[in-house]
């Protein structure tokens, strides 16, 4: 959206402090928009990914991951297919 529209990309993330939160609003993410949109969308995920990686390594104890992002497992992995690889991939490896 950010590089059709040129709108800025400026993390923010809330961190648990007690019982009270915090607002964290980073700095703007540059946007490659270069007109290569497939090496630009390769670019700006890095990106993305980069500042979200940062955060959760200074608070670790903060994240939590809800959506399913990797939907498979490899064809090698021994779980793939099975009610262990759902509760792996879904977060819940407490259920199997």
């Amino acid at each position: 959206m950010a590089m059709a529209s040129g709108a800025p990309v400026v993390p923010t993330f809330i961190v648990r402090e007690g019982n009270r939160h915090r607002v964290i609003i980073g700095d703007e993410v540059e946007v490659s928009n270069t007109g290569d949109r497939l090496k630009d969308q390769v670019v700006n995920t890095a990106r993305f990914t980069k500042v979200i990686e940062d955060f959760v390594r200074k608070y670790p104890e903060q994240w939590f991951w809800v959506h399913q992002r990797w939907k498979s497992r490899p064809e090698n992995d021994p779980n793939r297919g099975t009610e262990k690889a759902a509760a792996i991939e879904t977060g819940c490896r407490d259920s199997v």
